[in-house]
């Protein structure tokens, strides 16, 4: 149970939430990064895990986890080590993205997930942007591996909090950490921070505050690809950009009603 904060008040939404999705899937990568890094940085995953959770009874139903060895930058900075806690060894002995990713989708089939098309079967969760825009989906594309279309939207559960936290605006919740948004509900983090695993168990807790709390889980961004021209180069480019996914569109997609 979640225990009311004396110095923070959550606003419960009035009507009860609707479960439109059967699974969720809650994810939270762990990438290169160096100190300081600028925004045109590129980011590879070296920790991949995702933990199933059943949509009715919000219990865990199984988890997937894998460190992964990057390529374009193998050999990861002693800042992200620190950060992440992911040494150079580690990373020396991972499989590459496009073996993980395979494992990824074949451990969706173990249990029954139907990811070939976009439905109500699943959804995927994250905390923020960067894990579907500026992660997985380049990091993909860069690979040539098959993306699933249902791998483009998914449910940023930052921009699902500001429906009970009434005092903080959108561009305030996604400069927070994750510790940070955890103490609003009167919650600890628990675990080790910028552990993928650990983060990702918290970022379920978060999701279980909101369904208490009456907030819909839906869809709320998409991933487009978009292509430019770049003169200098004589050449096109693709680039990524991570959109707010209307509701109406939402229900479109999915096949929802309400």
């Amino acid at each position: 149970m979640v225990n009311s904060s004396k110095l923070f008040q959550i606003k419960s939404c009035k009507k009860n939430c609707i479960q439109y999705f059967n699974y969720f899937l809650v994810i939270d990568f762990e990438a290169t990064c160096e100190n300081n890094s600028g925004p045109d940085y590129y980011h590879e995953i070296i920790e991949f895990p995702c933990i199933l959770v059943d949509g009715k009874s919000k219990q865990i139903v199984s988890t997937f986890h894998s460190y992964v060895k990057p390529r374009k930058n193998p050999n990861i900075t002693a800042f992200c080590t620190e950060l992440t806690g992911i040494s150079q060894n580690i990373i020396d002995e991972a499989p590459p993205l496009d073996k993980v990713w395979c494992m990824f989708l074949n451990w969706l089939q173990e249990n029954n997930l139907d990811y070939e098309k976009v439905s109500t079967e699943f959804v995927v969760i994250t905390d923020g942007d960067a894990d579907i825009g500026r992660f997985l989906i380049p990091n993909l594309h860069d690979l040539n591996c098959y993306i699933p279309e249902s791998f483009y939207y998914y449910v940023d559960l930052r921009c699902s909090m500001l429906k009970i936290l009434p005092k903080v605006s959108y561009l305030q919740i996604h400069k927070m950490s994750l510790k940070a948004i955890l103490t609003k509900f009167s919650l600890s983090f628990e675990g080790k921070e910028h552990s993928g695993m650990d983060d990702a168990k918290n970022i379920l807790a978060l999701l279980k505050v909101c369904i208490q709390n009456n907030v819909d889980i839906l869809p709320n961004s998409f991933v487009e690809i978009k292509k430019e021209y770049d003169t200098t180069k004589m050449e096109e480019y693709k680039y990524y950009q991570c959109a707010l996914l209307k509701k109406d569109i939402c229900f479109t997609i999915f096949g929802l009603t309400r």
